[in-house]
């Protein structure tokens, strides 16, 4: 998303609007691959690292923690920082990092391991809503997401920018 930044400087919305939208495409995605993996192979998958039944049926809310992490952390966090919107970030990360602890921390508490499990999507859906309010109110951001589309041509250049960032890390 951050590689909209030139279009977003210049005014051009549609083209920033088209870069965020072809970036959380590929979030989706990946996500929708994700859980078609997990769908067909989660539970072999685990019973071969010789788990077995204490965590049957806790692929659904790690799912859907990784759909609102990605969400979160590729498309919100990349409108924050591609509006220049820091402030956000930051704060959002802070508003979010204490109720994922105690979300964890209770769902460990009174459930154990389970409970904690159960009790990951919260953190991310809280850092998700907390994007969409303090992000929501901007005008850019408003302008960005009233132009998401996808451009396919735009593919390639989010891949190579991706495969950057990721082997930085």
């Amino acid at each position: 998303i951050n590689s909209g930044r030139r279009s977003l400087v210049d005014g051009d919305m549609t083209e920033a609007g088209r870069i965020a939208g072809t970036a959380l495409t590929l979030v989706l995605i990946n996500c929708g691959l994700l859980a078609c993996i997990a769908i067909g192979f989660g539970d072999r998958f685990i019973s071969t690292l010789g788990f077995g039944e204490e965590v049957h049926g806790l692929l659904l809310p790690l799912g859907i923690a990784i759909v609102f992490g990605a969400v979160s952390g590729a498309f919100w966090e990349g409108l924050s920082f591609l509006c220049d919107r820091f402030d956000a970030y930051v704060r959002v990360c802070m508003a979010a990092a204490v109720p994922d602890m105690l979300f964890i921390a209770a769902g460990a508490w009174m459930f154990g391991l389970r409970g904690a499990i159960f009790a990951l999507p919260l953190g991310p859906l809280t850092m998700f809503l907390a994007y969409a309010i303090w992000l929501g109110r901007d005008s850019r951001v408003k302008a960005v997401i009233a132009n998401l589309s996808i451009g396919l041509a735009k593919v390639p250049r989010l891949l190579s920018f991706s495969v950057t960032v990721l082997t930085a890390v």
